[in-house]
């Protein structure tokens, strides 16, 4: 488990162990949020080599093709792992990403 995860993790711990999101203080928000932030890099890294991995992959099914057909090798690499793989870690990024503006929110003293 990376370090994104473990901080997430503790986080969804703590939400389910029956204590609502405002009862963290806002230190600890901040500071789940700059540790993110920081670690976000490392995710999108993650992202980058699934999203070549993925595109290797498509060229190699449309060279196997008799006669091009872009939208049926689209469609097969969708039901691959590695495609599901990409997007799981996509929603991830978003998910952080998400995160880090909440708590800016939060550290603004805004309403979410």
């Amino acid at each position: 488990m990376n370090k994104t995860d473990q901080i997430l993790e503790a986080i969804k711990n703590y939400l389910d162990g029956g204590k609502k999101a405002s009862d963290l203080s806002r230190e600890k928000w901040e500071d789940a949020g700059l540790e993110l932030n920081i670690y976000l890099g490392d995710e999108e890294d993650s992202l980058g080599k699934l999203e070549q991995q993925v595109a290797e992959k498509k060229v190699e099914m449309l060279d196997s093709q008799e006669k091009r057909n872009v939208a049926e090798a689209d469609a097969r690499l969708e039901a691959t792992d590695l495609y599901r793989e990409m997007r799981t870690q996509k929603r991830k990024c978003d998910r952080i990403k998400e995160f880090i503006k909440l708590v800016k929110l939060r550290a603004k003293g805004e309403q979410y």
